[in-house]
């Protein structure tokens, strides 16, 4: 693979600098990556190598000028510069798109691409328009470059190319699947008090790539819970995330209505509402809530329950019904989906039975009468109201 740097401070690659060394360094010198560094200023026109401007509209700072820049690239790219498709060039620049190891891989199939400096307050946007296909940073902070940006990109990069490392590393680091990494241990196996987890010296390979896995999970979680959005998951993946939550505390966050089956709605809210002062909270064409004096649980007037119920406030409908079961209880209606999030109904070991419901979808929006309308966003914790 060919990768072409241009850089107004092309000393910061030369010799045994970042990229000089180490992996990269070893990939440069078996002829896995051919590195290129150009200065920029070899194309200026001027005795004074100006690469720079003020900018148009006045501001602080100056602008690098499109002439050189697009001149350099054309002549870097040199035959591939009509290329279809094209070689990627890209512009390091914090106005950029996020720099990701999923874009490491997509340039680690190119045969080559070139990566532009940026400096100064930025390049004039002449220059990107005719000469870059993509602008990239590498984090939401500003550089004084982008020498350092490019070092990054090339590494992540390199390392990724056949030959430089060993392919069952690449597949169990970070971001490989979208986690982040498991912890690692090694001697001594206890270290000021600290010891290497059992289950890393069990021996037992299904156990261990289990454990790593739910590490994985659970540090993402912790440090990236962007990811966990966009990354897929099983369901075992799921279960274990949504049990890993319900184990911080007590299974039953409060209650969170007691439900009364009723044969019409209008005779029910004629009875509890008007008759007994309770105040209307919400209403749909089977169900009504009504507010309690002292306390947030509600009196749920319900058309479609022959019985009446506790329903349980948890935080995942489908991971308190698993640690029921797991706890002797037994599963009565597997968890399915409710307007407000996810339901299950339990049966204790004494034959009482519990509904058991979270609030993933958000609790109900309604309109100046009490009418449902829709559900505010879900606030992620089973102890909202």
């Amino acid at each position: 693979m060919r990768i072409d740097i241009l850089t107004i401070f092309p000393g910061m690659f030369a010799g045994t600098g970042p990229l000089g060394t180490s992996i990269v360094g070893r990939a440069v010198e078996r002829g896995i990556v051919d590195l290129r560094v150009h200065d920029l200023r070899d194309w200026t026109p001027d005795r004074h190598r100006s690469i720079d401007d003020y900018p148009y509209g006045g501001g602080a700072g100056m602008v690098m000028k499109a002439p050189p820049v697009v001149a350099a690239i054309e002549a870097v790219l040199g035959d591939d510069a009509e290329r279809e498709p094209r070689v990627p060039v890209l512009l390091m620049s914090a106005a950029g798109r996020p720099f990701t190891q999923a874009l490491a891989h997509v340039l680690a199939n190119q045969e080559r691409f070139v990566l532009l400096c940026g400096h100064y307050e930025g390049v004039d946007e002449r220059a990107i328009h005719l000469a870059v296909t993509d602008e990239v940073s590498i984090g939401d902070y500003v550089l004084t470059g982008g020498e350092l940006p490019a070092m990054v990109i090339t590494d992540a990069v390199a390392r990724l190319l056949p030959g430089v490392i060993e392919a069952e590393s690449l597949a169990e680091e970070s971001f490989a699947d979208g986690l982040l990494e498991y912890p690692h241990y090694t001697r001594p196996p206890k270290f000021r008090g600290l010891t290497v987890p059992e289950v890393l010296t069990s021996g037992n390979h299904a156990r261990i790539l289990r454990w790593r896995r739910e590490q994985a999970l659970l540090r993402t979680r912790a440090r990236r819970p962007d990811l966990l959005i966009r990354t897929p998951l099983t369901d075992a993946d799921r279960r274990f995330l949504a049990m890993q939550q319900e184990g911080s505390g007590p299974l039953i966050r409060k209650v969170d209505c007691i439900q009364i089956p009723v044969p019409n709605l209008d005779a029910g809210l004629a009875f509890y509402r008007d008759g007994l002062g309770h105040s209307l909270n919400w209403r749909t064409g089977t169900a009504a809530g009504l507010r309690m004096a002292d306390t947030e649980t509600e009196i749920v007037l319900q058309m479609e329950r022959p019985v009446m119920e506790p329903n349980l406030l948890v935080h995942s409908a489908d991971a308190a019904a698993a640690v029921f079961v797991e706890a002797g209880g037994t599963m009565i209606v597997p968890p399915f989906d409710i307007q407000i999030g996810r339901c299950a109904v339990v049966q204790d070991p004494w034959g009482n039975s519990l509904v058991l419901l979270d609030l993933s979808k958000g609790l109900l929006v309604t309109d100046a009468n009490g009418n449902v309308i829709g559900n505010a966003p879900p606030q992620g914790t089973g102890n909202d109201s």
